[in-house]
């Protein structure tokens, strides 16, 4: 995670974004107690950008980028789903991950 966080931004775009979502689908796939240490150890801030950044090319990308954002959706989804939070927690991270939801919500009901 602190590798992500710190030293990902110089990366370029494509390795940046493909990583994290790579990391977000093992945090999916780990056991609870990494999944607890991901969402105490700051862990949200990423997911919310790896999915804000998923969505922006979702909509207004090319045909093959769309489909590198759709995979990093999906793994920002499958994260989310897996991960042992509450209200309170999706309360904190509202602007990070809520708003990149609540955009993402609105593109899958615009491409139906």
């Amino acid at each position: 995670l602190a590798l992500l966080r710190d030293e990902a931004p110089q990366w370029q775009p494509l390795r940046r974004w493909r990583s994290s979502a790579l990391f977000l689908v093992y945090v999916a796939r780990a056991p609870r107690l990494v999944r607890a240490a991901f969402t105490g150890e700051g862990g949200m801030p990423l997911l919310g950008a790896v999915l804000q950044e998923a969505v922006g090319i979702l909509e207004a990308g090319e045909a093959a980028d769309r489909q590198e954002a759709g995979m990093w959706a999906l793994a920002c989804l499958c994260c989310l789903r897996a991960l042992p939070i509450g209200r309170a927690t999706m309360w904190e991270h509202r602007l990070s991950v809520g708003k990149a939801f609540d955009r993402l919500h609105r593109w899958c009901g615009r491409e139906k």
